[in-house]
C-alpha cells in the first residue's frame, strides 16, 4: 500500500495542531475519516507516527523524521502542479516553432510582438528552417508548431491554412513578362502543422 497526497497533507495537518479536531476542522473531514486517513498512512509508512499524551496527539521519533520529508513532498507536489497549470493557462512555459524563412523573416516579428503582449512569460524558441525541416520539426517532437507550406505528405500531424502567401515574379525590363502587370500565377496556402 503506498501513501496518497490527501494522507499527506492530513497527516502535515494533524502533526502541526496535535489535535484531531481541530485538523478536522481545517480540513474539513470528519474526525473518523482523518483518523482512518493517519492510520492508513502508518500502515503504508510500517509503524506509528503519533503516539498520545493526554488528549494531544505527539510525534513519535519516526513521525517527526517524516513530518520533514512530508511537508518536503507536499512543497515539491504543489509546485509542480501550479506549474503545470501555469502552463496550461500560457502564465509560463516554452513554445517551440519552425517556420520557414520567409515568413520568418516578414510575419512572425509582429506576430511573437503580440503573443508577447499577452503571455510575456511565455518563451518563444524559433527555428528558422526550409519546408522540409518544419515537416520533420514537428513530426520529431523538436517543434510543437511549424509554419509551411502544405506538404504532400502529413505523416501523421493536422494542418490548419493559416493565411495564402502571394508570390511576385521579378523579371528584366525586356523580358517578355515585364510588360503584364499581374502574372496568373498561384497563391500557396501557409499551413499551421502540429502533432
Amino acid at each position: 500500500m503506498s501513501a496518497t497526497i490527501k494522507q499527506l497533507r492530513a497527516f502535515v495537518v494533524v502533526a502541526r495542531s496535535r489535535s484531531l479536531a481541530q485538523a478536522s476542522a481545517q480540513l474539513h473531514s470528519s474526525q473518523p475519516a482523518l483518523s482512518i486517513a493517519i492510520r492508513n498512512l502508518e500502515e503504508a509508512t510500517g509503524g506509528p507516527l503519533f503516539s498520545r499524551d493526554g488528549r494531544q496527539l505527539v510525534l513519535t521519533p519516526e513521525g517527526r523524521e517524516f513530518l520533514v520529508r512530508a511537508e518536503q513532498l507536499l512543497n515539491s507536489w504543489d509546485q509542480s502542479l501550479d506549474a503545470i497549470q501555469q502552463r496550461f493557462r500560457l502564465e509560463r512555459g516554452q513554445l517551440r516553432l519552425a517556420v520557414i524563412p520567409a515568413f520568418a523573416l516578414n510575419r512572425v516579428p509582429s506576430l511573437l510582438a503580440d503573443f508577447h503582449q499577452k503571455f510575456p512569460q511565455i518563451n518563444i524558441v524559433l527555428e528558422d528552417v526550409v519546408m522540409e525541416r518544419v515537416v520533420e520539426a514537428v513530426q520529431e517532437g523538436r517543434a510543437e508548431l511549424g509554419i509551411s507550406f502544405r506538404p504532400d505528405e502529413l505523416g501523421g500531424m493536422e494542418f490548419v491554412p493559416f493565411e495564402r502567401d502571394r508570390f511576385i515574379a521579378v523579371v528584366p525590363k525586356e523580358h517578355i513578362l515585364a510588360e503584364k502587370r499581374q502574372y496568373a500565377g498561384a497563391t500557396w496556402p501557409l499551413t499551421l502543422l502540429y502533432r
